[in-house]
C-alpha cells in the first residue's frame, strides 16, 4: 500500500503526531503545519511532481527519496527534520536540492557510515549532531551552510564525512571528521554574506612530505585539511585543532604545543609554506595569526628551537604599546634577540590588513611605535586606534643560518 498525494494539498494541523506504517509517495503538495508532528517508519519518496514544506517535525525512521520541491515557508524558523534511525542506514537522496530549516541527526543503529548523502541539502538554521555520521563523500553529496547557519553537538559520533561548504558572513565551525574521527576546523568571519568557503579533513598521508622549511623539525603525516575559497572577495583566518590523545595527530608533533605550527602545501613553488599560528592550548586550536591570502592544503607541524646563550633566541619583552613620549614606558614594540640576525617585522591589524613591515628591526630607531605608514590606513602616518594587532616576526641567525618565527598578539593602548 502506498500513502499517495494526489494534486491536492493536505494540510496537517493537528497538534497530535501522524504515522505511517508504510511507503509514503508524494506526489501533490504536502505541508506540515508548526506544532505538528509527523513520522514515517517506511521510505518518503517526494517525486517529481511533489511538494513537501515543512513547518513542523518531520520524523524519518527510514530513507528519504526527493525528485520535487522539499522546503519550508518564508520567514518560518519552526520546521525541523529529523533522522531518527534505529535499526539501518538512511539514504538522504534526491537530483533537486532540499531546503531544510532546521535538521537533527540521530540515527542510533550500528551502522559504520547511517546516513549517505547522494544528493544536496541546503541548512538554513540549526544541524544538530547527536549521533549518526553523514556520508557526502562515497556518492558525491553536498551538504551547504547558508547565511545564518549554525552547528552543535559534532563529535566522533555524529558529523559529516567529505566536503562542507558554508555560504555567509558569519565565524563558522566546520562539523567535519574522518573514519569515526571529528576534527574541528574553523573560518573567521567573512566579509559579505555571499563569500562561500569550503572545508574537509582526511585522516591520510598528505602526498608529499619533502621540502620543508629549515624551522621545521616535523611535519604532521597522519592527518590534513583542505581549504578552498570558492567565491568570495574575502579572506579569512583559518583555526585547526589538534588531538592530543595521539590517535590522528602524532604524539611527537603535540607533545609540546607551544612549537605547533600550521604549514600550506604551496602548489606553485612545490614547497610546504609555515603560516605559523597563535596557539589556544585550553581549546587545543591554532590559528592564522592574519588572513589567508592563499589557499588548499594544510596540517600540522613542529617547529624547531634555537637557543642562545641557554635562553631563546627572539624572545618579546612588550606585548603592549602605551607611546605617550612622556614616560619612557612601553614607547614602542620592544624585542630581544634580533640584533645579531636578519628579520623581518610585519604588523596587521584584527582584519588581517597589514599596518607596519620594516626589515633590520632594531632597539635604536627602526621600532613599530604604533603608527602606521601605509596610506588607505588612516591616511597613513597617523597612530593606530586601541585595540588587538597580530604580529609576525621572520630571521635567520647570522654567522649560524639558523632561522625561526614568531607569531602572536599586540595591544594598543
Amino acid at each position: 500500500m502506498k500513502l499517495k498525494v494526489l494534486k491536492s494539498m493536505l494540510l496537517i494541523t493537528l497538534g497530535i503526531p501522524l504515522y505511517s506504517w508504510s511507503q509514503v509517495t508524494n506526489t501533490g503538495s504536502l505541508y506540515i503545519n508548526s506544532n505538528t508532528e509527523v513520522s514515517s517508519l517506511q521510505e518518503i519518496n517526494n517525486t517529481e511532481e511533489g511538494d513537501l514544506i515543512n513547518d513542523g517535525e518531520l520524523l524519518l525512521y527510514n530513507h528519504f527519496i526527493n525528485s520535487g520541491i522539499v522546503s519550508f515557508s518564508p520567514n518560518k524558523t519552526t520546521g525541523t527534520t529529523r533522522f531518527v534511525g534505529t535499526s539501518n542506514y538512511q539514504n538522504i537522496a534526491g537530483i533537486i536540492p532540499m531546503d531544510w530549516y532546521n535538521v537533527v541527526f540521530n540515527n542510533t543503529s550500528n551502522t559504520t557510515l547511517p546516513l549517505p548523502l547522494l544528493g544536496q541539502v541546503n541548512i538554513f538554521g540549526n544541524a544538530n549532531f547527536i549521533k549518526g555520521i553523514v556520508d557526502s563523500s562515497t556518492n558525491d553529496g553536498k551538504i551547504i551552510f547558508e547565511n545564518g547557519a549554525t552547528t552543535t553537538n559534532a563529535s566522533d559520533d555524529s558529523h559529516v564525512e567529505g566536503n562542507v561548504l558554508k555560504v555567509g558572513n558569519e565565524a563558522f565551525d566546520f562539523p567535519i571528521g574522518h573514519q569515526n574521527f571529528y576534527r574541528k576546523a574553523s573560518i573567521s568571519a567573512p566579509a559579505n554574506s555571499t563569500d562561500k568557503f569550503s572545508l574537509r579533513y582526511y585522516l591520510d598521508t598528505p602526498d608529499n612530505l619533502t621540502a620543508i622549511p629549515s624551522n621545521i623539525e616535523t611535519i604532521d603525516n597522519q592527518e590534513y585539511w583542505v581549504i578552498q575559497k570558492e567565491s568570495a572577495s574575502s579572506d579569512v583566518i583559518l583555526t585547526l585543532s589538534w588531538d592530543s590523545s595521539g590517535i590522528t595527530t602524532p604524539a611527537s608533533i603535540v607533545e609540546d604545543p607551544s612549537q605547533l605550527h600550521i604549514m600550506r602545501w604551496d602548489e606553485a613553488t612545490n614547497t610546504w609554506r609555515d603560516e605559523a599560528g597563535v596557539i589556544d592550548q585550553t581549546n587545543q586550536t591554532i590559528s592564522t595569526p592574519v588572513n589567508m591570502t592563499k589557499y588548499g592544503i594544510f596540517t600540522l607541524a613542529k617547529a624547531k628551537t634555537y637557543p642562545s646563550t641557554n635562553e631563546e633566541l627572539v624572545t618579546i619583552i612588550f606585548n603592549g604599546i602605551s607611546s605617550n613620549n612622556k614616560d619612557g614606558l612601553n614607547d614602542y614594540f620592544k624585542i630581544n634577540g634580533l640584533e645579531n640576525t636578519q628579520n623581518t617585522v610585519t604588523i596587521f591589524n584584527r582584519w588581517g590588513a597589514k599596518v607596519y613591515e620594516t626589515t633590520n628591526y632594531n632597539t635604536t630607531g627602526n621600532v613599530f611605535t604604533g603608527i602606521t605608514e601605509f596610506k588607505g590606513l588612516l591616511g597613513g602616518n597617523e597612530m593606530l586606534p586601541s585595540g588587538t594587532y597580530f604580529y609576525a616576526i621572520s630571521y635567520t641567525e647570522n654567522g649560524t643560518g639558523k632561522s625561526g618565527r614568531k607569531v602572536g598578539y599586540l595591544y594598543i593602548n
